[in-house]
């Protein structure tokens, strides 16, 4: 199951490819600060960044950077991963807010947007470091060898998935117009890991990414080739986080939410927690997320049986209420005159919720009925 997380920043010059066609369509690019934030995790040993799934690609990082595994900002994020719980999506998320400076990296500001885990880290003695590293490893060559590579998989990705890609259901569905940019990341080390990232200027709009793993499958064709779908699926995934997440946070609904979020961990929580689904909000803003994946199926026109394996995979991941939850959607999308956006209908959500918790409390009474 893919967990991203998915949040945002200002488009830098150091993006290696446009994000966005002339069009305005949304375009999948390859990204400096990705592929250095990504490499100085292998190195450390960072489970997650060697999944070693990138092929050739992978070789070539071994090969390039193997008298490098001692550097001081390899050791200082094997210390930071051992000491805050700088992991996973949080190395990104630094990533995102860098910016180019001269021959190094800096901060595009002086926090780390909505990322706790950053919290009292010196952050601009760890964006020396990493220049360090980018200076003294020859990483601006390897980098720049690497982009025929690079740029071949995006236009691959970019013809099997982001073509398919209806961003324009977004506004359609949840009837507001996005707030962010969205933009779109290959992270040639990451593997099967998919992660939501973000940053922001003062100001600014943020810049959601949705920063996209790559493999490559025993048929030496990489994923998003072979199953373009579920690559979709985790891409309208992704950016459906930047409309659903702040709804529980909204005073209109925070109480009532909170009340059903917990009912619903209470049945749950083991199976939630160990897809690091740690809180009742985090149970909610998934379960949506993942209902309005199977609604932008729907309303899209998908193959039925593509659709009802989706449900399915919901529900061997957990998410037991997929399909009842999808069918309270169904209400929302045909009711959009009363339910002009999706706020409007959030607290018909939280009712689900509610529902769904109670039948599962009458189920375990049941048990002792005579």
């Amino acid at each position: 199951m893919n967990r991203t997380i998915i949040m945002l920043l200002t488009l830098l010059s150091v993006l290696s490819a446009n994000c966005k066609k002339p069009d305005g369509k949304i375009k999948a690019a390859y990204d400096e600060r990705i592929e250095l934030m990504s490499i100085l995790c292998r190195l450390a040993g960072f489970g997650e960044y060697n999944m070693n799934a990138g092929g050739k690609y992978i070789a070539d990082i071994d090969s390039f950077f193997s008298e490098m595994k001692n550097h001081q900002a390899v050791v200082m994020m094997d210390s930071l991963r051992q000491a805050n719980g700088i992991a996973f999506d949080a190395p990104m998320t630094f990533a995102v807010n860098l910016k180019k400076t001269g021959e190094g990296y800096g901060l595009s500001y002086d926090t780390i947007v909505s990322e706790k885990r950053w919290e009292g880290v010196d952050l601009r003695i760890v964006t020396q470091k990493i220049s360090d590293f980018y200076n003294e490893s020859g990483f601006k060559e390897f980098f720049k060898s690497h982009e025929p590579f690079y740029q071949e998989m995006c236009d691959m990705f970019n013809s099997n998935v982001t073509s398919r890609f209806n961003q324009d259901w977004y506004e359609q569905f949840y009837g507001v117009p996005p707030t962010e940019n969205f933009e779109v990341v290959i992270g040639f080390v990451n593997g099967g890991a998919n992660y939501g990232s973000s940053s922001q200027l003062p100001g600014e709009l943020r810049d959601v990414y949705a920063i996209m793993g790559f493999y490559i499958g025993k048929d030496g064709v990489p994923y998003f080739v072979s199953d373009p779908v579920s690559c979709l699926n985790t891409l309208v995934h992704e950016f459906n986080h930047s409309f659903v997440n702040h709804l529980t946070k909204d005073e209109r609904f925070a109480e009532r939410i909170q009340k059903a979020g917990k009912g619903m961990m209470t049945f749950s929580a083991q199976t939630m927690r160990r897809q690091a689904y740690g809180s009742w909000d985090e149970l909610v803003n998934e379960s949506i997320v993942r209902a309005a994946v199977i609604r932008y199926m729907i309303d899209n026109g998908l193959p039925e049986d593509e659709i009802r394996q989706s449900v399915v995979e919901e529900m061997s991941s957990g998410f037991y209420w997929m399909p009842e939850l999808v069918v309270c959607m169904a209400e929302y999308t045909d009711n959009r005159k009363s339910y002009t956006s999706i706020d409007k209908f959030y607290l018909k959500i939280a009712d689900f919720f509610d529902s769904y918790a109670k039948s599962c409390s009458d189920a375990v009474d049941a048990v002792f009925r005579k």
